[in-house]
């Protein structure tokens, strides 16, 4: 499974967007916490 960078906001809020090939979601990083959506 490939995993890629949806999106990268940087703002007050820190957040890094995982997904897979399928472009499911499958984990948020906010502020250096993980988010598992799996």
């Amino acid at each position: 499974m490939k995993l890629y960078i949806k999106e990268k906001r940087f703002s007050w809020r820190n957040q890094l967007i995982v997904q897979d090939e399928q472009n499911e979601l499958v984990y948020k990083i906010v502020d250096c916490k993980i988010k598992l959506y799996k």
